[in-house]
């Protein structure tokens, strides 16, 4: 967790016990968990985990052997995560198709 905290700004921390496992200092405090491979078409991957606060190191860690287990089955989870359609977060918005009451007065 020190390497974490003492990283500096785009500097990245190999684990060297998880092949490809990384933690990445982004820009500001936010430190970034990814995992590093080569797909089966021969290009290298990034593929980020999360966010050091939302994840454990070791949550993280799993995270990754995980994706590293798809990649040894011939699989690219980078590229299945950027061709997934992204969702745009929205407001709060009503859930009910009434209209809504106005004030007396109006």
């Amino acid at each position: 967790m020190a390497v974490v905290r003492g990283l500096g700004v785009d500097e990245i921390a190999w684990e060297t016990t998880t092949p490809g496992f990384y933690a990445r200092r982004q820009k500001g405090d936010a430190v970034a968990f990814g995992v590093k491979y080569r797909a089966a078409s021969g290009r290298d991957r990034w593929y980020k985990v999360g966010r050091y606060g939302a994840l454990t190191p070791d949550h993280a860690r799993e995270e990754a052997k995980v994706i590293l287990g798809e990649v040894a089955k011939g699989g690219d989870p980078a590229a299945v995560k950027q061709a997934a359609p992204r969702r745009i977060p929205l407001p709060n918005w009503p859930t009910s198709t009434s209209p809504t009451p106005k004030p007396d007065g109006c």
